[in-house]
């Protein structure tokens, strides 16, 4: 039973994150983004330790998140979306950690009205993963989270590339990071 529940859960991640890829695609066409080549010096080696799902406890694992789901401007999903994300990121302008079902129910049914069927809809298990709320304004930005050590995690989003953006629609993102790749308890997981 346990088994197809995960199996489910990863063919519905899998589904959201080709939903998100399509999503991505549209809003950079729609906002008119023109990739530009990059004067800038290539970044320095951030590379991910060698074994980073085994977790390592007190030292850094680059990018251990997944993305759930991303509530952008760019989305036409219905009247008054694109000012729920607005509200959304004013009343919680920094990241937020959740490691139960308590804290994520309460925080999903305070969302502005157009978002709350989107929170619903996402089904964390608790046991086996933390979610982390971030937001940012999107002009070709890829969000991350890292596990700075010691069950702490830090929330970026970076240009892959630069980029001239003529709008950079403000966006929402839910990110789940599996326990086992930070080798502390939930109750261990937080912000850096």
């Amino acid at each position: 039973m346990a088994t197809m529940e995960s199996e489910t859960r990863v063919a519905r991640r899998r589904g959201r994150l080709s939903f998100v890829a399509v999503g991505l695609s549209i809003a950079l066409t729609l906002t008119g983004c023109q990739l530009q080549p990059s004067t800038a010096p290539p970044p320095a080696d951030t590379a991910s330790p060698a074994s980073p799902s085994e977790g390592t406890g007190g030292n850094v694992d680059y990018d251990v998140g997944q993305v759930v789901e991303i509530w952008t401007q760019a989305s036409s999903r219905g009247e008054g979306y694109g000012e729920a994300i607005n509200d959304l990121r004013d009343a919680h302008p920094t990241p937020i950690v959740f490691t139960n079902e308590e804290a994520w129910e309460v925080w999903v049914d305070t969302l502005p009205e157009p978002l709350i069927e989107h929170g619903r809809a996402i089904e964390p298990d608790f046991t086996d993963e933390a979610l982390l709320m971030g937001s940012y304004d999107d002009c070709m930005m890829v969000p991350s989270v890292d596990h700075v050590g010691d069950g702490q995690l830090q929330f970026t989003a970076q240009q892959a590339q630069e980029v001239d953006c003529g709008w950079s629609p403000s966006t929402v993102v839910i990110m789940s990071i599996p326990l086992s790749t930070l080798a502390v308890d939930a109750d261990d997981v937080g912000l850096a």
